[in-house]
């Protein structure tokens, strides 16, 4: 990998950077740890690549800081709707186990 290829894989078709993307390995998981706006237009961003480790620091303009800002959202509501499925999945495993030991006389006064 290298050159057109991994421009041509980390930017849109119009040539602005996908942040989320990691030149280094593609991951699509990379994320900020540090930010701080330079002007009214640009971004100075830490980002970390979490498959590779790649850690980049550098100014980014408003379209591409919105863009990333997008995918960070959009992977927050997609682990907050993964958590909620599981959080219920785990309720209904043990509601069915307090049913199983209530009906085979498990329970005890001492386990309340």
């Amino acid at each position: 990998m290298g050159g057109r290829h991994d421009h041509m894989r980390t930017h849109t078709a119009e040539g602005v950077r996908q942040l989320h993307l990691c030149p280094s390995c593609g991951s699509d998981l990379v994320q900020p740890s540090e930010w701080e706006p330079v002007d009214g237009q640009r971004w100075r961003l830490t980002l970390l690549c979490p498959n590779c480790g790649r850690l980049e620091r550098d100014v980014f303009g408003a379209a591409e800081v919105a863009m990333f800002e997008e995918k960070v959202d959009s992977g927050v509501t997609a682990l907050i709707d993964d958590l909620r499925v599981l959080a219920a999945s785990n309720r209904a495993y043990e509601v069915e186990r307090f049913g199983k030991a209530l009906s085979h006389d498990l329970l005890l006064p001492e386990d309340f």
